[in-house]
Parts: structure tokens; C-alpha cells; sequence
């Protein structure tokens, strides 16, 4: 009888070294079995835009290169439908960039639609705290409008084209468009496509007058902005990475060279365009004035000062939030409450020092939209500079406030993994000793 105890025994001791290992490989994450967002490829700078009655576009950029899709459906628990990047539907094959621009085509009219999306190796999906986002499509509308587009050219610092870039474009009261940038740095919009807020008619504006208000996305490489007129739209002038633009002043040779080299911002822009600034100046661009609405919960206040200048941000809501920053070497600043606020209206006040030592103080009111879709059907993180997101893959991801960007992964139970490999290794224990009392 003895001799049929060893063979058990070391079975039991192969088992339990096992699954110890088993367990540390999967704390230590070294046995990749599920998906984990993480930081560098969490979605920044959500925006849906070009609503029409046929489809959407969403899109996002990412600190690191990593794929992008779309998922799609009627109800929130069946989103039967998958849409890649636009460079994937038309190369075929899946790459990674900085930038996603997934369009969604071919659905209903005046249609509710859910979806969530997906980045990083992992193709961990995002949510709105565990719902998807909801977007509705626009109406038929039997007049269709004169065929009318902007277009123009996207640069770096260097002159070189800045393909992947995306081009936001938006027209007073409209829903906004947007465009991707080819390789060779051009870009076009259909303004005549766009509609109203309610998306229940097309977009009217003046062929000549009309301000547009247009910002760049580029990862990285940077963002850029510019402001320009309907009458000079096509083409735009070329715009580069890393300037502002206000394309607006009388188009001589002498002046249209002058605001190229020193752009002049405007702080007009919904996309909350840079302003000059001057000495111990501090500026708030976004929200741009009193009583701008905002349907972003958690909208990063953004704004201009001098460089190294430490200011005191206060919101005023239901619940104060108070935090400080410090202006970039670019003269920029940008602040986000830790928290999402209440609908309803809300005040931010800006502290800092001037020149004399002085304490002075900007104050500004804004609304924040009620919850749910926003005008237009919209989702609430359209206008948001930084989307707050949650994963619906396993593990769920939650991500705090766009403050930090730092998501906390959630923790990924290894019962199942350990069951499996428990499993297979008693299997293979008593074969072994099935062989070995056959030896014997």
C-alpha cells in the first residue's frame, strides 16, 4: 500500500505549487487574460460631430498610438454593429494612431442609437458609467441646400503635411462637422450638410459673413485654432500646429502675412480659442463669457497668463471645489473640478497676483446642461475637452475626473483561471500516477 502514497502525495505538492504560481501570475499581471485600460490609452477629447440622418462620426485622441473602433446599436443591451477607423475601413487592415475618427453610416433617420467604444491593445469599451452613450440621427429633410464646403491645408511647426489630424469645424447654433486630414494635409467640410441644434433643419448661415469657428487635433503633435468668415472658407488659409489663427482681418497681402506670423486669437471660439496676453494678464477663454452653457458635467476651464503664474480656481455649485495651477511655459493654463457638477448655474472665480503684489480676481457664471442627451441629442461629452469614461469589458474600469487621467483598473477575479488550471493539473496528477503504478 505504500508504494501507491508517494505518487499522490507529490501529485497534491505539484497541485498546490501550481496554483500558488498560477496566483502570483495572475496578480502580478503577468498572465494577460483580460483586458486593463490604461492611462495612455484612455479616450481624450471625445466629440461626436456631422450628425445627419444616415450616420455620426465619433472621435478621440490618445496619448499613445494604440487601434480605435465603434460599437453600435438600437438598445443599449445589443450593440450589433462594428465600425473601425476610417483609415481601417479604407486600407483594410488595423492600425494605430493618436487620433480616431470612426464614421458610422447606413442607420435610420430621426433613430436613438447606443454605443460605446473601444482603445487599446486590449479593446477595452467605454461607457457612460456603465450605460452606453446614446446619440439620435437627424430627420429627413425633403429640401435639400446648395452645395457649399470648406477646405484647406493642415501643417506642423516644420511645413510638413499633418495627416491624421482631425479638423473640428462649427457654425453658429449648428451641430458641429468635422474632417480627417489626408496625408498630403488637406482637409473639407461640407457646411451645407450641417444642421440646427434640434437637428430638425439644415444650418442657415450667411455665404460671406458668417464666423466659423475651427479647431485641430493632432495627439502629440498638437492642437491648433482659427477663426475665419464664410466668404473666405475656400480655401482656408494653411493653419498650423501649435498657433492660433483669426483669419478674419481685411485679406491685403501686408496683413494677411502679419497674422500668420503673429496670430491673433479670439476669445469668441467654442473650442475654446487661446488669447493674447499681456504682462500679469490672466484670461478665462472657456467658458468664453457669462452664462455660456456647457454640457460637459466635468468641463475643463481653460485660459491664457504668464508663464510660471500660480492661480487659485474656485467653483462655486451645490459643492465648492477649489484647486490651483500653474500656467504653462506657453502661457496656457487648464483646470478640471474633481468632481462632475449639477445642472444648473455655477461660478468660477480665477486668483492670482498682478505686477504690484495685488490680489485680483476673475469671475465668470456658466450653466451646465441638464443631464442626458444634450441639445441636438447629443451626448453630454461632446463639448467636453476630456470625456469621463468607464470600460464595459472585464475587468469595468472606472475613470476618475480628467484632473488626473489616471484610470483605476478593476481587479480581475482568478477563480475561474485557477478552477482550469487546478483542473487540468489533477487530471494530469492521476494520469501520472496511473502510469506510474503501471511501472511498478
Amino acid at each position: 500500500m505504500a508504494k501507491y502514497k508517494i505518487p499522490t502525495i507529490l501529485g497534491i505538492l505539484i497541485l498546490l505549487t501550481s496554483l500558488g504560481v498560477g496566483v502570483w501570475l495572475v496578480k502580478s499581471e503577468r498572465l494577460a487574460l483580460f483586458p486593463k485600460a490604461a492611462p495612455e490609452f484612455t479616450p481624450k477629447q471625445v466629440r461626436v460631430t456631422g450628425v445627419t440622418e444616415t450616420g455620426f462620426t465619433v472621435s478621440w485622441v490618445t496619448d499613445e498610438a494604440t487601434v480605435g473602433l465603434v460599437k453600435i446599436g438600437k438598445t443599449a443591451d445589443k450593440l450589433d454593429q462594428v465600425w473601425g477607423d476610417d483609415r481601417d475601413q479604407k486600407s483594410g487592415t488595423v492600425g494605430s494612431s493618436e487620433t480616431h475618427y470612426v464614421t458610422v453610416k447606413n442607420v435610420q433617420p430621426a433613430t436613438n442609437y447606443w454605443f460605446v467604444f473601444g482603445s487599446g491593445p486590449g479593446r477595452v469599451m467605454y461607457d457612460n458609467q456603465g450605460q452606453p452613450y446614446q446619440v439620435t440621427t437627424a430627420g429627413v429633410v425633403a429640401t435639400k441646400p446648395l452645395a457649399d464646403a470648406a477646405y484647406g491645408t493642415v501643417v506642423d511647426a516644420a511645413g510638413r503635411p499633418a495627416g491624421g489630424a482631425i479638423v473640428y469645424v462649427q457654425l453658429p447654433g449648428a451641430v458641429p462637422l468635422s474632417s480627417l486630414v489626408q496625408d498630403n494635409g488637406n482637409w473639407a467640410v461640407a457646411l451645407a450638410t450641417a444642421r440646427t441644434s434640434d437637428l430638425k433643419s439644415y444650418a442657415t448661415y450667411d455665404a460671406q459673413t458668417t464666423n466659423i469657428e475651427i479647431l485641430v487635433q493632432a495627439g502629440s503633435r498638437g492642437s491648433a485654432t482659427a477663426t475665419i468668415q464664410t466668404g473666405n472658407d475656400a480655401p482656408v488659409p494653411a493653419i498650423t500646429l501649435g498657433k492660433n489663427f483669426d483669419f478674419r482681418v481685411a485679406q491685403t497681402s501686408e496683413t494677411a502675412s502679419a497674422t500668420v506670423s503673429q496670430p491673433v486669437a479670439t476669445e469668441s471660439s467654442k473650442f475654446s480659442v487661446a488669447s493674447p496676453v499681456a504682462t500679469a494678464t490672466v484670461t478665462l477663454v472657456n467658458p468664453a463669457q457669462d452664462n455660456a452653457v456647457v454640457t460637459a458635467t466635468q468641463p475643463a476651464f481653460k485660459g491664457r497668463g504668464p508663464a510660471g503664474e500660480k492661480l487659485t480656481v474656485t467653483v462655486n455649485s451645490p459643492t465648492t471645489y477649489t484647486g490651483t495651477v500653474t500656467v504653462k511655459p506657453d502661457g496656457t493654463w487648464d483646470w478640471t473640478p474633481p468632481a462632475g457638477l449639477t445642472p444648473g448655474t455655477h461660478t468660477i472665480t480665477i486668483g492670482f497676483l498682478d505686477d504690484q503684489g495685488v490680489t485680483q480676481t476673475l469671475k465668470r457664471t456658466f450653466v451646465v446642461a441638464a443631464a442626458g442627451p444634450a441639445v441636438g441629442g447629443l451626448p453630454a461629452f461632446t463639448a467636453s475637452p476630456s470625456a469621463t469614461a468607464t470600460p464595459t469589458a472585464v475587468p469595468r474600469v472606472s475613470l476618475p475626473s480628467t484632473a488626473s487621467g489616471v484610470p483605476t483598473s478593476g481587479v480581475a477575479t482568478p477563480t475561474l483561471i485557477m478552477l482550469m488550471l487546478g483542473g487540468g493539473l489533477m487530471t494530469l496528477g492521476l494520469l501520472w500516477q496511473i502510469r506510474f503504478q503501471k511501472l511498478i
